[in-house]
């Protein structure tokens, strides 16, 4: 019985899809637009569209290079950038959160996979980025 059990499970796990997910530290992906919630070494002057566009593209080929289905990313300053990841790298569905509109940076999620579900998570008492959930099909 064991023995046709273990070769029932072999069968089912031919046909499973597999699913690759990574996590990225973007290192302060700041966008080249000074609105006030960034880094005092980001609004000197020394970061402008130049820093952006290079430093986006090469996290663009960092991503892709993955090739996972669902990246979780930290440090983007905010949806836009996000965006622009999910763009330049063609993922279809992201997900960003903050823990409010002053926040220097926040996280995102890209992903392959539509995003049914998301849930943020505000640890109280503690100024740090929330925590992000996805529920992905």
């Amino acid at each position: 019985m064991l023995k046709i059990l273990c070769i029932f499970l072999c069968i089912l796990g031919l046909n499973a899809d597999t699913l690759k997910i990574a996590t990225f530290n973007t290192q302060n992906l700041f966008d080249d637009k000074i609105d006030g919630s960034e880094y005092s070494d980001f609004k000197n002057g020394s970061w402008g569209q130049r820093q952006y566009n290079h430093k986006l593209n090469q996290i663009s080929t960092i991503l892709l290079d993955l090739k996972a289905d669902i990246i979780a990313l930290q440090e983007i300053e905010n949806e836009d950038v996000l965006k622009a990841l999910a763009s330049k790298t063609g993922y279809k569905f992201y997900k960003f959160a903050t823990l409010n509109s002053n926040s220097p940076v926040g996280l995102g999620f890209l992903s392959n996979k539509a995003i049914t579900k998301s849930k943020k998570f505000i640890v109280n008492g503690v100024k740090t980025r929330p925590i992000l959930m996805i529920c992905v099909d």
